[in-house]
């Protein structure tokens, strides 16, 4: 089924009619779109378009985003028994993984097995397992007005996929609009770390991944790519941390910016 021309290689957020109560509902679906720009979708009837309508997010999205080995897990952790300590309902998710569906994808992507996997894979098998527990758990919690920690998110494929990989800022940002249905953090901590530093405390961990075993030059790649991302600073939600600190004192500066926004 073909809707009016609309101008956007964007999938729009667009009303569906549920096939057995008959009722709308809001979701959003991938498009194929032809050479007039076409929005075109095979899964709902009688589809409206209706681009102005935000997200329902109600609760609260902190990302944590940085290099391998920055220490992202045990500051996550931190976080989230403190907030609970103040009496918040918290949601820890990682990327890729967080539902059965995604941790089968992350999986794939992170096997050291798979070197051989193509770059344009690897971004789609991103985009999947991100699409998978948006729609699960953090679209949800947050409509819930939960507090959601999530290791990693759309502001890694950015740097990973966008920028080091070199298909470009605004192709990734597309697939993470839809994948995310256009939603974004409120707020971001990169945590930054040298590159020998990280490597060396994720050797020390025994769980090297395909991605860690990548070439130097790689990480280095990545970590320019994320102090570009930080400085530009879109929405004003980045804080940028030094992860080559004690794991006391990293906690101590990111409680302090949590703090003076929830508390």
């Amino acid at each position: 089924m073909a809707c009016a021309p609309f101008q956007s290689k964007v999938a729009q957020r667009i009303y569906l009619f549920d096939k057995k109560s008959r009722k709308p509902y809001c979701d959003r679906t991938y498009a194929t779109v032809c050479s007039r720009f076409t929005l075109r979708t095979s899964s709902c009837i009688f589809p409206y378009l209706s681009p102005t309508i935000p997200p329902m997010t109600n609760g609260y999205l902190i990302s944590f985003e940085g290099g391998e080995g920055a220490g992202k897990t045990v500051q996550i952790k931190r976080l989230r028994d403190k907030l609970t300590e103040n009496g918040f309902d918290v949601l820890v998710v990682r990327e890729p993984g967080g539902t059965v569906i995604s941790e089968q994808i992350r999986e794939i992507l992170l096997s050291a097995k798979n070197v051989g996997i193509a770059y344009t894979t690897e971004v789609l098998l991103f985009q999947s397992a991100r699409a998978q527990v948006y729609r699960e758990l953090v679209l949800p919690s947050l409509e819930a007005k939960k507090i959601v920690l999530m290791d990693r998110t759309r502001d890694s494929s950015v740097v990973y996929q966008g920028m080091v990989r070199g298909f470009g800022v605004d192709v990734i940002e597309e697939l993470n609009n839809i994948s995310t249905r256009e939603t974004y953090p409120d707020l971001t901590f990169l945590l930054d770390v040298p590159v020998e530093i990280g490597l060396a405390r994720r050797a020390q961990t025994d769980k090297m991944d395909r991605l860690d075993m990548e070439a130097k030059e790689f990480h280095e790649k990545v970590r320019a790519a994320y102090l570009k991302v930080a400085k530009k600073n879109d929405h004003g939600r980045w804080h940028l941390v030094d992860a080559s600190k004690t794991i006391d004192e990293i906690f101590e500066e990111i409680w302090q910016t949590v703090s003076k926004t929830l508390l």
